[in-house]
């Protein structure tokens, strides 16, 4: 979906203004920034995107609630409770450490494999 030129209709409407900047031509292509004004607030944001996440998880979850359930526990002992609650605040976490954490690929240091080689070679 795209954003409308104006904040008429959207969901947002009586909260928060918007404008769109743009389209840009860069060397990696057209994109658009959008400029938000939080009315009560006062504050702007200025985005390249706007990503709509449901306050409840995905009806496929239901079938399978596991990392909904793992991820609601405060720590590993913790037992894994199948509740409302729980797959509620599943998804919060997961939701909040997809969009906002944003986990990257990591770097290998050089000679990590001569400092962790002998792991494979360890007693059982």
């Amino acid at each position: 979906k795209t954003l409308p030129p104006t904040e008429q209709g959207t969901p947002w409407a009586a909260d928060c203004a918007h404008t769109l900047l743009g389209p840009l031509n860069s060397k990696q292509g057209k994109f658009e920034e959008v400029a938000f004004l939080h009315r009560s607030s006062r504050t702007l944001m200025v985005v390249d995107s706007v990503v709509c996440v449901s306050s409840t998880p995905p009806r496929l979850l239901d079938e399978a609630p596991a990392p909904l359930l793992f991820h609601s526990r405060d720590d590993m002992t913790q037992p894994v409770v199948d509740t409302p609650a729980s797959r509620l605040k599943g998804w919060m976490r997961i939701v909040l450490f997809a969009l906002y954490f944003r986990p990257s690929g990591l770097n290998i240091v050089e000679g990590a494999d001569k400092v962790f080689g002998g792991a494979l070679q360890s007693p059982e």
